[in-house]
């Protein structure tokens, strides 16, 4: 058999593309050059809030618009899989190709993690690496966190003066086109209509509470009632009053099996705690470093890209694989149980 000559990859268009998005944004950094960012760490209401009974108010702001979007594009992603696969090519191409790569490395990393187990550790995994890495890679995308609603900054804090556009208006400068930073009445910030989720608490904390639920019921699952004896352990110290004789040690074990059963329980607090401000702590900082040294060195922000591009790979993977080793850890029950109880199955 002879093998079908390749087709040869032509670069030629796409590279006058990327030449001419650089010179198009060092055309309109020149014109537009770069502000200090306004760094708000909770996300921005774009919509006046609503007053709902037991919730409390509750209101559309920008980070929610970004969820939205990631599910959206992942939903569209897996349509488009799934219609790659309906037409039983031998091998699959494009986007299907790719998501085929991430989820079957995906799936031998939580297999050799899990073991057995990894027939339901893997959905959980897999779900929270695909909408960690989509929100994380937004802000890549033109226009997320830049592109907004003009806000009058309160009384003594300072904004920026506008430029009209025609069609839109610009905050610039204070010292271009003879406009001074101004307070109050007469200066501007930009609420964006995107932000990343991943810079707010209320999503990275969301995050975690799902993931160790889902550690809580793989645990539960895995060895039933016994599960929190590793929360609550009285078992020794009941036993206690059915003993004739009590000595020393046997007094001291039953009171360090209630003790090391608290600190496994704070631990699992801890774990929510640590999910949780890991991936705000890192995100959050990559933004506001963007904005900052493009402020500063005006086209540098772009050599930043790449580096936001691998930290938001990095931090997904860091969430979903914590997520695996937390989950694997709750089905290692002591006594035996484990065993016997994947046996039943």
């Amino acid at each position: 058999m002879t093998e079908k000559p390749r087709k040869k990859i032509h670069l030629g268009f796409k590279r006058w593309i990327v030449l001419a998005v650089v010179i198009s944004e060092i055309i309109l950094v020149g014109i537009f050059k770069p502000i200090s960012p306004h760094v708000q760490l909770p996300a921005e209401l774009l919509t006046h809030p609503v007053e709902l009974p037991i919730i409390g108010e509750i209101g559309l702001t920008n980070t929610m618009i970004s969820v939205f979007i990631a599910d959206v594009l992942l939903i569209l992603a897996g349509i488009a899989v799934f219609r790659a696969y309906r037409k039983q090519d031998v091998v699959p191409k494009g986007i299907a190709n790719v998501f085929e790569m991430i989820v079957d490395a995906l799936y031998k990393l939580t297999e050799s993690t899990a073991g057995r187990w990894a027939r339901k550790v893997f959905p959980v995994m897999a779900t929270i690496f695909l909408l960690v890495l989509m929100v994380n890679l937004m802000k890549l995308i033109p226009g997320v966190e830049s592109i907004g609603l003009l806000h009058e900054v309160e009384e003594g804090q300072h904004g920026y003066p506008t430029l009209s556009l025609g069609f839109a208006s610009a905050i610039v400068k204070p010292d271009e086109n003879g406009h001074e930073e101004t307070a109050g009445a007469h200066g501007y910030n930009v609420i964006p209509f995107v932000r990343p989720a991943s810079t707010d608490l209320s999503f990275t904390l969301s995050l975690a509470l799902i993931a160790i639920l889902g550690v809580q019921l793989l645990g539960i699952q895995a060895g039933g009632a016994k599960y929190f004896g590793k929360f609550f352990n009285f078992g020794n110290f009941l036993k206690l009053w059915v003993k004739e004789k009590i000595g020393a040690f046997d007094l001291i074990m039953p009171l360090l099996d209630i003790f090391v059963g608290i600190l496994e329980l704070m631990a699992e607090i801890a774990r929510i705690i640590s999910f949780a401000f890991r991936l705000l702590g890192v995100m959050f900082a990559g933004a506001v470093l963007l904005f900052v040294m493009g402020s500063i060195f005006n086209v540098l922000q772009s050599a930043f890209l790449g580096l936001e591009l691998f930290f938001g790979a990095i931090q997904a993977f860091v969430f979903a694989m914590l997520t695996v080793v937390f989950m694997t850890m709750a089905t290692q029950i002591h006594g035996g149980h484990d065993e016997e109880h994947a046996e039943a199955h």
